[in-house]
């Protein structure tokens, strides 16, 4: 019967597609993840992640749209300076953003790789947004460990009191 079932479940990857798969176990990862760093920033540095995230979505768009999470690193390190941490704490996430290498830049062949790298692009859009989150709730950490996160201003500004600055 287990042989029966996993021929149906072929079937159905047939009809959805196998882009439609990868698609929802990239999401689920992603998902995943964020819910994990979200519990991480609520009980070690008391912040909460979806207020983190309504106040630099405009940083966040910006890295899914690009791909890069070099692209918004200045705005968002200004972002968590405004937000309470302090500038010893913001300080590292730039450092460990920038310590990878660009993983299509080593593909070769001939066929292959436009179908390497289509498929990819979803990948990099999760492990952009999930790298930069991590980046963000790692300088949380740190910066509350250390004594260096004003929890007043924190509050103030996730909360929508002190403007928005780009």
């Amino acid at each position: 019967m287990t042989g029966i079932a996993a021929v149906g479940d072929l079937r159905a990857v047939g009809r959805i597609g196998l882009k439609a798969v990868y698609f929802g176990v990239v999401t689920t990862f992603a998902l995943l993840f964020t819910l994990v760093l979200a519990a991480i920033s609520r009980c070690y540095a008391g912040v909460s992640v979806w207020k983190f995230l309504r106040y630099a979505r405009e940083e966040f768009l910006l890295a899914l749209g690009t791909a890069s999470t070099e692209s918004v690193m200045p705005r968002i390190m200004a972002k968590l300076t405004d937000a309470g941490c302090s500038r010893a704490a913001t300080g590292l996430a730039r450092p460990a953003a920038a310590g990878g290498t660009d993983p299509d830049a080593d593909v070769e062949g001939h066929g292959g790789p436009g179908l390497l790298l289509g498929a990819d692009r979803l990948m990099d859009s999760m492990r952009v947004f999930v790298n930069l989150l991590g980046n963000c709730v790692a300088t949380f950490v740190v910066a509350k460990s250390e004594g260096q996160l004003d929890r007043a201003e924190l509050r103030e500004t996730l909360e929508g009191a002190t403007p928005v600055a780009a």
